[in-house]
C-alpha cells in the first residue's frame, strides 16, 4: 500500500482496511508522502483539523507542515484522528442518506381492525409455534430486544419486570428478521396492544417506509399490513417494532417460502443510558441516536435506556428504573456474546449530584469490566442542550466521569460538549437563530428532536469507528 491515503470511513465501513490499520498508516502519512500532489491533500486535512485542534486544548497552531508535525510525536496522533473523524462522518452521512430512500416497487398498507385478509388462501406463520410451552418460531430472527411472550399467540417487547427491575425490554425497540422469496405479497399480523404502536419494513438493508407507519388500533383487535415487494425473489425483510408492537406472525401467499436468516446477527452494542437511549423525541423508539449508529454500522443495539436515571438517579414511582450500575446483572450480563462491545451515555439526570458522579462511575466501570471481562467498554460523556450548558456541576461532572474512564482503561468515544456537537441556544418552537440547537433539540428544551437522534446518530457512529469500539 502507498505510505500516504486518504482514508474514509467507507473504507472501514466496508472492512478492507481495520482502525489499527488506519491509524498507523494515517499517522505516518503525515509526515511522509509518495507524491507532492498527496502532500498538498494532507496539508489541506492538517488545516481543516486546526478549529478541531483548538477545541480539544491543544492550541491553535499556526503553521502546519511536515517537518513540525514530525517534532511532536504526540500531535501527530491527534491531527490523525481529527483527519479521521471528518472522513467517516461524511462516509457515513451518505450512508444516511440511503437509509431514508425508499424501495422503488415497494410498499406497506395497514388495514383496518380484524379486517379481511388478501391472502384468503395464504399459510400462517406464527412467532409461537407451541401455545402451552411458548416455543418460539424457527422462522424468524428476534434481535435489540428479547421476545417477552404476551399470550398464547403473540411475541411482545412491551412491559418485562425481572426481580423488580425494569429492564431494557420494557420501552424499547426490535427488529423481526426472515428471508422471502417465491411471491411479492405477504401480511404481518398483529394484535393491538391498545395505544399506538410504530412500524418500519426493510427489504435487502433498504426501507419500504422511510416515514414511521402506525396503524389506527383499538384493544385487542388483530391488524394486518400488506407488504408488496418489487418482485417474487428471495429478500431479507427486517420488521422494526417499536414499545407496545406485539407481533403474531406473517401471513404468507401459497407460493412462498419464509426462512430464518442462516448469518449470525454479529457485533453487538449494549447502550447504558437514560431517556436519550430510550429515544424521548424521536419519531419512533427505534429511531433513538443509539439505534441510529447501530443501523448507520450494521451492528446490533440493545439500548438499556430509562427516562430520569444516570449514574447516580433512579426515577419512576413504585418500580423504579434503577441507576445504570443496578441495571447490569438484568441488560448487561445476560446479553454478553463473544462479540460485543458496551457503552456508557448521560449523567445530565445526576447534576444535582455532580460531586458524586466521578466516584460513582468508578464503580461502574469496575463493575461493567467484572460482568463483561471480554467486551469492549467506552464512554459517550454527557450530553447538552445548548452551546453553553449553563449548569453550575456540568463541568466538574463531565470531568469527573472522564477521569474515572481514563483510571479505568475505558475509551472516551466522544465529548459532545467539548467538540461542539450543538450550537446555540434555541430550540424547536423558540428559535433563536444563533446555531444548530433550533431544530437538533426537541421542543421540550430537554433531548434531542428527530433529526436531532439522527445528527447524534451519525456522530456516535463516527466515533465508535474512531475508538475502534466496533
Amino acid at each position: 500500500m502507498p505510505l500516504y491515503r486518504r482514508y474514509t470511513g467507507a473504507d472501514i465501513v466496508d472492512g478492507s482496511i481495520t482502525t489499527d490499520d488506519l491509524a498507523s498508516a494515517v499517522d505516518a502519512s503525515l509526515v511522509l508522502a509518495d507524491s507532492a500532489a498527496q502532500k498538498a491533500a494532507n496539508l489541506t486535512d492538517l488545516a481543516s483539523a486546526s478549529s478541531a485542534r483548538t477545541a480539544l486544548g491543544l492550541g491553535s497552531a499556526a503553521v502546519m507542515t511536515p517537518t513540525s508535525i514530525a517534532a511532536d510525536a504526540a500531535l501527530t496522533g491527534t491531527y490523525a484522528a481529527i483527519a479521521r473523524r471528518a472522513d467517516l462522518e461524511a462516509s457515513l452521512r451518505v450512508r444516511q442518506a440511503t437509509l431514508r430512500t425508499a424501495v422503488s416497487g415497494a410498499s406497506v398498507t395497514a388495514s383496518a381492525a380484524s379486517a379481511a385478509t388478501g391472502l384468503a388462501g395464504g399459510t400462517d406463520v406464527l412467532s409461537i409455534t407451541n401455545t402451552t410451552t411458548g416455543a418460539v418460531s424457527t422462522k424468524f430472527r428476534f434481535s435489540r430486544a428479547v421476545p417477552v411472550q404476551f399470550d398464547t399467540n403473540t411475541f411482545s417487547n412491551t412491559a418485562c419486570v425481572s426481580s423488580g427491575i425494569q429492564t431494557y425490554k420494557s420501552a424499547l425497540d426490535m427488529l423481526v428478521e426472515f428471508d422471502h422469496g417465491g411471491a411479492t405479497t405477504m401480511e404481518v399480523l398483529f394484535q393491538s396492544a391498545g395505544s399506538a404502536f410504530s412500524t418500519r419494513y426493510w427489504m435487502d438493508g433498504q426501507p419500504i417506509n422511510p416515514t414511521v407507519l402506525t396503524p389506527n388500533i383499538t384493544g385487542g383487535a388483530y391488524y394486518y399490513v400488506t407488504v408488496v415487494l418489487p418482485d417474487a425473489g428471495w429478500h431479507r425483510i427486517g420488521i422494526e417494532l417499536g414499545a407496545n408492537a406485539r407481533f403474531r406472525g406473517v401471513r404468507r401467499d401459497s407460493t412462498a417460502t419464509i426462512a430464518a436468516p442462516a448469518d449470525p446477527t454479529g457485533k453487538r452494542l449494549i447502550a447504558i443510558g437514560d431517556s436519550y437511549v430510550a429515544a424521548t423525541g424521536a419519531a419512533a423508539r427505534f429511531d433513538g441516536f443509539a439505534t441510529e449508529a447501530g443501523r448507520l454500522l450494521g451492528i446490533e443495539v440493545v439500548s438499556s435506556g430509562a427516562g430520569g436515571t444516570g449514574y447516580l438517579q433512579t426515577a419512576g414511582g413504585g418500580n423504579p428504573y434503577p441507576k445504570y450500575r443496578d441495571r447490569i446483572a438484568s441488560d448487561v450480563t445476560p446479553l454478553v456474546t463473544s462479540d460485543t462491545s458496551i457503552l456508557v451515555t448521560g449523567g445530565q439526570n445526576d447534576l444535582d449530584q455532580y460531586a458524586l458522579v466521578g466516584a460513582e462511575a468508578a464503580l461502574l466501570f469496575a463493575a461493567l469490566k467484572t460482568a463483561a471481562p471480554s467486551a469492549k467498554i467506552g464512554v459517550l460523556l454527557p450530553f447538552v442542550t445548548s452551546g453553553d450548558p449553563g449548569a453550575g456541576g456540568y463541568v466538574a461532572m463531565r470531568e469527573g466521569i472522564q477521569a474515572a474512564a481514563v483510571a479505568a482503561g475505558i475509551t472516551v468515544v466522544a465529548d459532545p460538549q467539548a467538540e461542539g456537537w450543538i450550537t446555540g441556544t434555541g430550540y424547536m418552537g423558540a428559535l433563536q437563530h444563533d446555531g444548530n440547537a433550533d431544530f437538533l433539540i426537541y421542543t421540550d428544551h430537554a433531548h434531542p428532536s428527530a433529526d436531532g437522534h439522527k445528527y447524534y446518530g451519525l456522530k456516535l457512529a463516527a466515533g465508535l469507528i474512531h475508538a475502534a469500539l466496533v
